[in-house]
């Protein structure tokens, strides 16, 4: 017998009100959601959350030296709302420490919440932290009244065939730590000292050799700052190479782990992650494609719901009445059973969202 094609259940896009001020996160940034609306959230969460649990949450909003403050604040939020329509047991001891298990109808429900980013992808094509040099470099010029405009272009390592299952691109940059070593040159210094002395003319830093190829153009005509290179970030490859389905795969083996009979599932919350967002072409797949192809591998897990905030298309007010909540829910089920209605119905509780998770996770860096 063949199994019918998994299918997105349904999508939905949410938008509720809360703004305010913080009381007791302190270092939490401008993030995902008001400090008030966090703040809420700890308070409520107080009411079923052990006491050590919540306190570990606290502290690390309250770090600015948290290494995945998005990744707190999402398990935050999807816990509150989820805890207002049904009894939660936060990390029971199963063997594996689930995030959420609850009962339904006399049904099990045992869900692990996941954040997932582009992070290891950016790292090995720091593009942000070369043009922050650029900047930090050549910004006393502008402040000493240099007019004009700044471009960079950054070449790909090999020139790849597009398509999918083929390597995604690789910028043609070092790493962050060898930028004096191949960029920041003597070279360098030549072509700052002549931009230096003649302003009013056009000025080229080239370097094309084994370790780098960049251009780095100034116009005197010009204006703004642009920087040219090719998307790196999309997904080539279905099953290997991809942060969603390795988040994915990592949340199912931590569920199997767990010693208790029930219904699996994973939340997976946008850190800022392109596999999130991505509807997929030909070039690259989508989160459609990547969760349906790993319900059909893992027959384990009976479920799989996406969060990703997102801000309205052609509105350049970036106001939180400008943003909203995408939600996805992935089934093996046709119908909703009442055990996987709270899943659904969860996110209509979560506070007005206030920024898009790339906008968030660079206010909390």
């Amino acid at each position: 017998m063949t199994m019918p094609p998994f299918r997105r259940v349904s999508a939905r896009s949410i938008r509720s009100d809360a703004d305010g001020v913080d009381e007791r996160v302190t270092e939490v940034g401008v993030m995902l959601f008001s400090r008030k609306a966090i703040q809420q959230m700890l308070e409520e969460n107080a009411c079923w959350m052990a006491p050590e649990q919540l306190e570990e949450y606290i502290k690390a909003l309250n770090n600015p030296n948290e290494v995945t403050p998005l990744a707190k604040v999402w398990e935050v939020a999807v816990l509150n709302s989820l805890s207002k329509l049904v009894s939660i047991n936060h990390e029971p001891d199963l063997g594996s420490k689930p995030d959420i298990v609850f009962q339904v109808d006399g049904e099990t429900v045992i869900a692990e919440i996941t954040t997932i980013s582009d992070k290891s992808i950016h790292r090995d094509n720091p593009v942000d932290d070369l043009n922050d040099e650029f900047m930090r470099r050549v910004f006393p010029l502008i402040q000493a009244g240099l007019k004009g405009g700044f471009s960079l272009s950054i070449g790909e390592i090999i020139q790849r065939k597009r398509g999918r299952e083929r390597p995604a691109p690789k910028l043609h940059i070092p790493p962050v730590g060898r930028f004096n070593a191949v960029i920041f040159t003597s070279s360098f210094s030549k072509f700052f000292h002549a931009l230096k002395s003649s302003p009013n003319q056009g000025h080229e830093y080239r370097i094309n050799n084994r370790d780098c190829d960049l251009t780095f153009v100034f116009n005197p005509n010009g204006s703004g700052w642009t920087v040219n290179k090719v998307a790196y970030t999309q997904v080539t490859f279905l099953n290997k190479s991809n942060p969603l389905w390795n988040a994915l795969d990592k949340k199912r083996k931590q569920l199997k782990s767990a010693c208790l009979p029930g219904h699996r599932g994973i939340i997976v919350c946008d850190g800022d992650c392109e596999a999130i967002k991505s509807k997929g072409d030909w070039d690259q797949y989508g989160a459609d494609d990547i969760i349906n192809e790993f319900l059909r591998n893992h027959k384990s897990i009976e479920f799989v719901l996406t969060l990703v905030p997102a801000h309205k298309e052609f509105r350049l007010d970036l106001s939180p009445k400008n943003h909203s909540m995408v939600v996805n829910l992935y089934s093996r089920n046709t119908e909703l059973p009442s055990w996987l209605v709270p899943i659904w119905d969860f996110p209509s509780n979560l506070p007005q969202v206030q920024n898009t998770a790339q906008n968030a996770s660079y206010q909390a860096e």
